[in-house]
């Protein structure tokens, strides 16, 4: 089985985009918050206190256009989800600052280094700020089953963690109210390109009940050749400090593993070797925000996205005549779930 370790994290978070069009590069972090909170004003906000976050820096270098950083920011409240709000903020790319390759500053609205995320933002009308930082991982990881995939164009989107599970700490504040974060669960990721996959399902926790040395991550992926779109290829990569998994197949050659594809559902069954992973992540309408991620070439996908989903894990072992059960895993609010579909599901009414 090759593992994903892809070795030195610093290297993986260093840009892609050195004036090339169409191109684009992301950098996201996402943190679960639930249990690392305290909340200094817990009177005024009652049990709706922020549980999760997840801040993007973005460059899209267009083909027939001028270049623009953004900046987003979502908060999620798992306790209220009617809560849950998010902001962008774009810029010119006159705003957008490499400071000796790494980091990535755009305006005044956010910083992102290789151990520290900053910014500020207006969400729902009031500042949401951010100051937060992390000890460097040794090796970034990635799905993709091939090391060329990372050095060729194909595929034509790139997507790494420089830093997979990490515990993050600071300040986070909304309005009037400031929390300090304490070793939250936590990852930060690097994704470049020229033009994005036509669909995608994607899903991540280190967040998991009573196992809190456990880390998911899974993706299932569809790309448009012309008019030809391939089959969807699932990469699962599952790790504890006694387990690991880790396969990627693309999933109509294993006619057994069917999968729900809405929104809000994602269910799968894979085998390596003498190993079945069986598991499910899910989220209610009302869980997730909607944003909209623009194509280079001008085109939008529809990003249904949650940092508040739902996850249960079986993993199994061959016996000779059954599959016996090693590992069960179980993450209540704190698994991250993004469908992302070339039109918006009708039923997520909250859109940023």
């Amino acid at each position: 089985m090759n593992l994903p370790e892809l070795g030195d994290s610093l290297f993986w978070n260093l840009p892609r985009w050195h004036g090339q069009s169409p191109f684009y590069e992301v950098y996201f972090l996402k943190l679960n918050a639930k249990r690392s909170v305290q909340d200094e004003a817990i009177d005024a906000w009652g049990t709706s206190r922020p549980s999760a976050l997840w801040i993007r820096y973005t460059l899209t270098a267009p083909a027939r256009a001028s270049p623009i950083g953004e900046v987003w920011a979502f908060i999620f409240c798992a306790d209220a989800p009617a809560r849950s709000r998010g902001a962008k903020w774009a810029a010119p790319i006159s705003t957008v600052r490499w400071c000796k390759g790494f980091p990535i500053r755009i305006g005044d609205a956010g910083e992102l280094t290789h151990t520290t995320a900053s910014g500020s933002l207006i969400v729902d009308g009031q500042p949401l700020q951010w100051a937060l930082q992390w000890e460097p991982g040794d090796s970034a990881v990635g799905l993709f089953p091939m090391r060329w995939m990372y050095r060729t164009r194909f595929p034509r989107t790139k997507y790494v963690s420089p830093h997979w599970n990490v515990r993050v700490s600071g300040t986070l504040s909304w309005g009037e109210h400031c929390w300090q974060v304490r070793e939250a669960p936590a990852q930060q990721a690097h994704i470049w390109g020229t033009r994005y996959a036509e669909r995608w399902i994607w899903a991540h926790c280190n967040a998991f009940d009573k196992a809190p040395d456990a880390v998911f991550e899974g993706l299932e992926v569809q790309v448009r050749f012309g008019r030809w779109l391939t089959p969807p290829l699932r990469m699962l990569y599952l790790r504890t400090a006694e387990t690991c998994f880790f396969t990627h197949r693309w999933r109509t050659l294993v006619p057994q593993q069917n999968v729900a594809q809405q929104v809000g559902s994602w269910r799968f069954e894979a085998i390596e070797g003498d190993w079945r992973l069986v598991g499910e992540c899910h989220a209610h309408p009302d869980q997730i925000l909607g944003a909209c991620y623009t194509d280079p070439d001008g085109s939008h996908r529809w990003c249904h996205n949650t940092k508040i989903g739902r996850a249960t894990l079986q993993l199994a072992k061959w016996s000779g005549d059954h599959w016996q059960i090693v590992l069960s895993l179980q993450a209540r609010d704190t698994c991250a779930i993004e469908w992302v579909e070339p039109v918006p599901d009708a039923r997520i009414e909250r859109w940023v």
